[in-house]
């Protein structure tokens, strides 16, 4: 195995070509190319190119540099007894970043800088902590509790995680440094060794992976997935945050917060100023087939009946838009899914009287801040994470055997369904009994509690 691999993971991103000796590729998505041949490529289609090479000749080398896009890598590795630093000193636009030695090889990491300023990180000094966490912007803004904790005790940041759950720590002042990775890019099975050499380059280091899902919340395989629901809840029916601080060794405090950019309170608050009010938030759906309601329609009109100057805005991602279908013409109910960011609608969050969600990230922006809200729980209980939250009323279904399951579910083969018809002619919808369970006059009765 190349000794440098897992130091590469945080360059390696994207599309990238592999040129080396060895018959094996170095990650899966690398793509094997011969170095006779890059002329073919087109010119700045890569994120990364890697060499590795017992025969260095310049010229050949040289010619990858074009194929690499602006602020893309060019990563080399060589033996030990060759320097190609003063061979690479006159290639204009490019920078050292990172040097990586070992007795056999070096390694050499440039940076396509398109003679722009960029940020450098330079080597910190001082204690170093690491903090793993993947998955989906709820358990990032679940995890983000430990990181004013870790600067407290006096910890230089990395954050190690994924594009999607990124964007909702982007600015956060806690993070000193972030290394960003797709999914799968580390295949699986070699995760242990890439934690196990992570952990070597750090005075401390947390592996939030599987700390929430996979430990409170069963995955289909293992084998607390099939076991009887009454015994689920009692092993699972412990606190996320109380976990995620233990496990990091820092003090519990519920403390996480979402930080806009100018613009995007800008955004927030302008677009408070425009709304009747009072203004209601509505998550239509989570990432799950457990995480939507299915009367949310029936909900909203009573709510724009008994309140003649609410609106109604009505938050998703893409494939939420079919959710929203209906209410066009309502002047006083808003579509947004699939329009606005993710950051534009945790921004907006901090500005509305009332929000209303499934069990999925959005609310997370304002857990710990004194705004409304109304949580429709499905596959966690209460004491789990909605205790924590300031201002929060858990709604839960009656009637349910299945609840709370304690149980990720990525369709419906382990999940309690109900079929729901609409007109005689429609296809049945298969909706979790969970969620038809929750009824709608309780959530209209909490809605209007909230708003007087």
């Amino acid at each position: 195995m190349n000794p440098f691999k897992y130091d590469l993971v945080r360059y390696t991103r994207g599309v990238g070509i592999e040129i080396s000796e060895d018959t094996q590729k170095m990650f899966p998505h690398f793509i094997k190319w011969n170095l006779e041949a890059v002329h073919l490529l087109r010119k700045h289609s890569m994120d990364f190119s890697c060499i590795t090479t017992k025969k260095f000749v310049l010229e050949d080398i040289i010619q990858l540099f074009s194929v690499v896009k602006c602020n893309g890598f060019f990563i080399i590795i060589v033996p030990s007894a060759i320097d190609i630093l003063e061979k690479f000193t006159a290639i204009l636009g490019w920078q050292l970043i990172e040097t990586l030695k070992n007795d056999e090889a070096s390694c050499y990491v440039f940076k396509q800088t398109c003679n722009t300023s960029q940020r450098v990180v330079k080597p910190t000094e001082g204690k170093k902590c690491a903090v793993l966490r993947y998955g989906g912007i709820g358990d990032m803004m679940m995890a983000s509790i430990i990181f004013p904790e870790l600067k407290k005790q006096g910890y230089h940041v990395t954050l190690y995680t994924h594009v999607n759950s990124y964007e909702v720590v982007k600015y956060n002042p806690h993070i000193d440094e972030v290394v960003l990775q797709d999914s799968g890019q580390v295949p699986i099975e070699e995760f242990r060794d890439f934690c196990l050499h992570t952990a070597k380059k750090y005075d401390k280091f947390i592996n939030l992976s599987e700390s929430i899902e996979g430990t409170l919340l069963s995955l289909p395989d293992r084998v607390s997935y099939y076991w009887p629901k009454e015994v689920r809840h009692n092993q699972m029916k412990g606190n996320y945050y109380e976990l995620t601080a233990a496990i990091s060794s820092v003090q519990l405090l519920l403390q996480g917060n979402f930080y806009m950019t100018p613009k995007e309170e800008f955004f927030a608050i302008n677009l408070r100023k425009k709304l009747k009010t009072p203004i209601i938030l509505w998550v239509l759906s989570g990432s799950s087939v457990h995480k939507f309601w299915p009367w949310q329609d029936q909900a909203i009109a009573r709510i724009l009946v008994q309140h003649p100057t609410a609106t109604v805005v009505l938050a998703g991602d893409v494939s939420s838009k079919l959710l929203q279908q209906g209410w066009e013409k309502e002047p006083r109910v808003i579509l947004t899914c699939g329009e606005w960011s993710v950051r534009e609608t945790m921004a907006f969050c901090h500005f509305v009287d009332l929000i209303v969600t499934p069990e999925t990230g959005v609310a997370l922006a304002v857990q710990f801040k004194d705004i409304p809200k109304i949580l429709l729980h499905s596959h966690s209980s209460p004491s789990n994470y909605a205790e924590s939250w300031v201002n929060c009323t858990s709604i839960t279904p009656d009637d349910c055997e299945c609840y709370p399951c304690h149980q990720m579910h990525y369709g419906f083969n382990y999940c309690n369904t109900v079929e729901l018809y609409g007109d005689e002619n429609d296809k049945p919808a298969t909706v979790s009994k969970c969620q038809v369970n929750i009824n709608v006059d309780k959530v209209t009765e909490a809605i209007n509690r909230s708003l007087s």
